[in-house]
């Protein structure tokens, strides 16, 4: 029993101690995405998407740095009739939305020493974003640049004793409110879920 309590603390204490020591971090990951809310041009799942982050540390727990990313939307509308100002106009349509934040971003880790580090953060920015409508002959499509706030909570994994590497899973959530001329797009939302590979150094 003795030796059980004294193994139970030790693993208990490998994630409650110091906070981290990082000097910086890399990280690379993949975003699979859900488009949300009522300005949908392409409301299909993204498997397209994802982006790259540095950082460096401010204090033990919180991190501060910059991050690019990058997904796309698209969608095939099967053949219907439009109604329009004069008349109507029957077709199919190819839609898509590209999107390219580029963000400072902050992070606040909890202070543990062990192999799962949970952490939640704040990425605010711009984003570039393009959207496409396609349809017989013609082409509608709109681009702009636009404020993105984007918060996230997930944790790093290590893959070995020495945390020399990492596995950075989290769910996110971006906001791009947007004011096109043509498209009746007010914003661009979506879901994000977030799989990475993070280097740190020491």
């Amino acid at each position: 029993m003795k030796k059980q309590i004294i193994t139970f603390i030790i693993v208990l204490g490998a994630f409650t101690t110091n906070g981290q020591n990082f000097s910086r971090y890399f990280s690379f990951y993949y975003e699979p995405s859900i488009p949300v809310g009522s300005d949908i041009i392409a409301d299909n799942t993204s498997w397209w998407g994802g982006g790259f982050r540095y950082q460096y540390p401010i204090n033990n727990q919180l991190y501060l740095g910059f991050e690019f990313g990058w997904n796309s939307f698209s969608e095939y509308v099967e053949r219907s009739t439009y109604q329009l100002d004069h008349g109507a106009i029957t077709t199919d349509l190819y839609t898509y939305s590209h999107n390219v934040p580029l963000s400072i971003r902050a992070d606040y880790f909890l202070p543990t020493d062990g192999s799962i580090i949970p952490y939640a953060g704040l990425s605010l920015g711009m984003s570039y974003t393009d959207q496409s409508l396609y349809f017989s002959h013609y082409e509608i499509s709109e681009s702009s640049w636009g404020f993105v706030a984007r918060p996230q909570i997930g944790a790093l994994i290590s893959l070995d004793v020495a945390r020399r590497q990492f596995i950075d899973v989290g769910i996110r959530y971006s906001y791009n409110p947007q004011n096109f001329d043509i498209l009746p797009i007010s914003s661009i939302q979506y879901f994000s879920l977030h799989l990475g590979y993070t280097i740190p150094t020491y």
